[in-house]
């Protein structure tokens, strides 16, 4: 006989939470419970296999980001460390607690709980700690581009135009910044700093932060909550807030930051990775970005 396929829509509540943890790396007994926790009466027996299959056909990149995270992780590893596009330097050390006996003068021994470094066969947390510190660099970006600071910026931008007047034959193609992210924060950082370091930049990544700096000095300049991935601020600010989120996404995408911290975890060289997203198409998509 004929058998009827049967179509089930799910929407952003009932699977929000599974994706999420399973994009950290959670297994399939957490996703199935999850998925029961937020489907209610809807769940049925095997429900996960269609969310995994949906998953597969909406955001394949998600199961290749968590082989590659398993891949990058090596049991006897006891530190990694990668750099943000604002200079900041994120260190994972795998923490376990221990039991240590110590004996002093063999009189009396004592059993001691202590934390050590020690190398681990739990790897989902690398995968976790570097999305972690993506979340991280986008919260201190976006409230270093709001309330930023206006006279280091009118100091860089006077800079940047005398430096570039001054040096007509600056090209120097090869790109300066951490995953070819400008950070807001590397660009004030440039008012206490001499030519030479303006000279690290390529003349293309010199106009791009000026552009970027005339853009900030048209809005005023004004304090954001941030907490965690939630961000406040005055009503009257939420448009500007919005874009400069949308534009921190955008150079993301850009970018290749997932990338270079492979690179600097593991030692090897990569190619960059090259999708269908731009960064265009996350500014005009992005509506819903901000919680």
């Amino acid at each position: 006989g004929h058998k009827m396929a049967n179509t089930y829509k799910f929407n952003r509540e009932h699977i929000k939470k599974s994706d999420m943890i399973c994009g950290y790396g959670a297994g399939k007994e957490l996703v199935k419970n999850q998925l029961k926790e937020d489907l209610k009466e809807m769940y049925f027996e095997g429900v996960e296999d269609f969310f995994y299959e949906a998953q597969d056909n909406i955001t394949p990149m998600v199961s290749v980001l968590k082989e590659t995270f398993q891949t990058l992780w090596e049991d006897e590893r006891t530190e990694y460390t990668w750099t943000l596009p604002d200079g900041f330097v994120a260190y994972l050390r795998p923490v376990e607690t221990v039991e240590i006996t110590v004996n002093p003068f063999n009189q009396l021994p004592i059993k001691l709980i202590a934390k050590a470094i020690v190398p681990s066969a739990r790897n989902t947390r690398l995968g976790v700690s570097i999305i972690h510190s993506v979340d991280g660099y986008v919260a201190r970006e976006l409230v270093s581009r709001c309330k930023y600071d206006i006279e280091k910026c009118l100091t860089v931008l006077v800079r940047i135009d005398e430096f570039l007047a001054l040096n007509q034959k600056h090209h120097d193609d090869s790109r300066h910044s951490v995953a070819g992210i400008i950070s807001h924060t590397a660009i004030e950082n440039l008012a206490n700093l001499d030519d030479s370091e303006y000279e690290l930049y390529s003349k293309s990544e010199l106009i791009e932060m000026r552009q970027r700096l005339i853009k900030i000095l048209e809005g005023k300049s004004f304090p954001v909550k941030p907490i965690h991935d939630g961000f406040g601020c005055h009503p009257n600010n939420e448009k500007a807030m919005n874009s400069h989120y949308s534009d921190i996404l955008a150079e993301l995408t850009d970018g290749h930051l997932l990338e270079s911290i492979i690179m600097e975890i593991s030692g090897k060289t990569m190619l960059p990775l090259t999708g269908d997203l731009t960064g265009d198409m996350v500014r005009e998509n992005s509506k819903y970005a901000i919680s």
